[in-house]
């Protein structure tokens, strides 16, 4: 529920000088009905007209004009040579002019466009897991750019299950300081494995009987650590918050306004960073956080009226949203701008399915629940324009084949 008489906890002239910082970067790309919100936060002025371009190439597309919409994504691609939206949109316009194109007198020609359909179709897919990793570490470069030099010269410590790990390990190295992660024992080995090749120093732990905080806390006390939260620290909501300027942007330039936006929601630092943005700049959007069913904490927390802890052991498929309960500096913004929904295991899985099919989108369990909640109809979207943000793609094979075998 909305709360309009809560308190907002949120320190405005940090969030405004950030906002204003980053209001030059590119937005979200939209792909159907569902504005899908990537991390992308670098900008230029290269980028802004390779945007442009592939928005014309997006025009020609939907005109039916296939290879204008080519020449104009092949333009694009000059700009932007390491863009990831390019190569998706190219294919599809290569795939549909090869359907178009009758055999037998076309066949060069197809077979001209298979080709460059198959290529840009390997090249997007190889470069969706890179740049999922890139992107979030834009956000924590922000909150590691803070330290001062002493505290680079320490290092820092951070705590998660392996999105918000990746990144610090990351942005850590990057900076010329060290890192030290706490995360589950039960974290998809892709994750741990990807956090240890940023040289970060990994602490496992048994998320059912061990506090991960206060680990993160013990061990930043004994070794004179900067500790960054994964969503409890104003910095890095104000980081994930920029996400919600990108949605805004990006509605500007299609000439539309979300009626509502829906976020995975685990302690709460992603969906209160975006409320808190699209509050300000899009007041008519209502922001729902999704989470697991099982995991259910900010649903009965808002309920309540006070922070709620998970009691249970049952485990959810959705490891980046397994949260004890709400950020003590998170709750307050929830409840002032987020309503909540949950999804089940299956329908997560449903989830993945679909987006893999129908969007060619490699999506972890818990960065599919916002897409799940849509998909299962959890609230009322007929007619209504809706962002959805999937907010990772760091799934192991094994789960990932679990999900393609989902049935809708």
């Amino acid at each position: 529920m909305h709360r309009e008489s809560a308190p907002l906890e949120f320190p405005r002239s940090l969030w405004f000088r950030l906002r204003t910082s980053m209001r030059t970067l590119p937005g979200a790309s939209s792909l159907c009905a569902l504005a899908i919100a990537t991390l992308a936060l670098s900008g230029g002025c290269a980028k802004i007209e390779a945007r442009d371009l592939i928005r014309d190439g997006n025009k020609a597309y939907n005109d039916g004009r296939f290879v204008d919409a080519i020449a104009a994504y092949d333009k694009a691609e000059t700009l932007e040579p390491d863009g990831v939206t390019m190569f998706w949109n190219r294919a599809c316009a290569a795939e549909a002019q090869v359907l178009r194109l009758k055999e037998p007198e076309t066949r060069e020609e197809r077979r001209k466009f298979a080709d460059m359909a198959l290529r840009d179709f390997q090249t997007w897919y190889d470069r969706l897991d890179q740049k999922t990793e890139e992107d979030e570490k834009q956000l924590h470069d922000h909150r590691l750019a803070l330290l001062d030099a002493d505290e680079r010269r320490r290092g820092v410590v951070a705590y998660s299950s392996g999105n918000h790990a990746q990144a610090v390990a990351a942005a850590a190295r990057e900076i010329g300081t060290t890192a030290t992660i706490v995360m589950p024992a039960d974290a998809p080995k892709l994750k741990i494995a990807n956090t240890r090749s940023h040289g970060a120093e990994v602490v496992l732990y048994d998320r059912y009987k061990e506090d991960r905080a206060a680990i993160g806390k013990k061990i930043a006390k004994e070794r004179a650590l900067t500790l960054v939260p994964p969503f409890d620290d104003y910095r890095v909501m104000a980081g994930q918050g920029t996400i919600g300027l990108e949605l805004v942007e990006d509605a500007e330039r299609q000439g539309v306004t979300f009626d509502a936006a829906l976020v995975p929601c685990s302690g709460g630092g992603l969906t209160s960073g975006v409320a808190t943005a699209l509050a300000d700049l899009s007041p008519r959007t209502k922001v729902y956080g999704v989470e697991p069913a099982a995991f259910d904490d900010t649903a009965r927390s808002l309920k309540a009226g006070e922070r709620l802890a998970n009691t249970g052991t049952t485990p959810s498929i959705c490891d980046a949203l397994m949260t004890e309960k709400p950020g003590e500096l998170t709750f307050p913004i929830l409840q002032r701008y987020v309503s909540a929904l949950t999804v089940s295991d299956e329908e997560v899985l449903r989830a993945m399915r679909h987006a893999f099919y129908e969007l060619k989108l490699v999506v972890e369990p818990g960065g599919a629940a916002a897409f799940a909640a849509v998909l299962s109809n959890k609230i009322d979207l007929r007619g209504k324009t809706v962002a959805v943000i999937l907010s990772g793609g760091n799934v192991d094979a094994e789960m990932f084949d679990r999900a393609l075998g989902a049935v809708n």
